[in-house]
C-alpha cells in the first residue's frame, strides 16, 4: 500500500513540474528580430552599466557566502542590481531591443504587439 502511495505521488509530483515548468512561451508569438545597428548602439551605450551589473552579483555573491550574513549590505546590492536592471532594460527600449522575458507582464506586452 504503501508503494502504492509513494508511486502516485511520485507520477504527480513529476507531471506538475512538467505543468508548472512550462508557463508558455513569448517567442512563439514574438518574432520581432533585433536590428544589428541597434544591438551595436545598445551595446555601445549600456556597456558601463552591464560592468556595473556584474560587479554587483559578484559582491552579492560573495555577500551571501559570508558568515554572519549582512543582510542590510544584501538587501542594498538587491536593490542596486534591480536600478541597474531598469536602466539596461530603458535603453534596450529606447533602441527597439528585445532582450527577452522580464516577467509575465512584458510577455503579454510583447504577445499583444504581434496579434496573439
Amino acid at each position: 500500500m504503501k508503494k502504492v502511495v509513494l508511486m502516485a505521488v511520485l507520477v504527480l509530483l513529476i507531471s506538475s513540474s512538467y505543468v508548472f515548468a512550462w508557463r508558455g512561451d513569448c517567442s512563439s508569438c514574438f518574432t520581432k528580430t533585433n536590428d544589428i545597428e541597434s544591438v551595436k548602439m545598445f551595446q555601445k551605450e549600456s556597456s558601463q552599466l552591464r560592468d556595473e551589473l556584474m560587479i554587483k552579483k559578484f559582491e552579492l555573491n560573495n555577500e551571501y557566502a559570508k558568515e554572519p550574513k549582512d543582510q542590510s549590505r544584501i538587501d542594498t546590492l538587491r536593490k542596486e542590481i534591480l536600478e541597474l536592471r531598469n536602466k539596461i532594460y530603458s535603453i534596450a527600449d529606447k533602441y527597439n531591443i528585445y532582450l527577452g522575458k522580464r516577467g509575465k507582464a512584458s510577455c503579454v506586452k510583447y504577445c499583444f504587439d504581434c496579434r496573439w
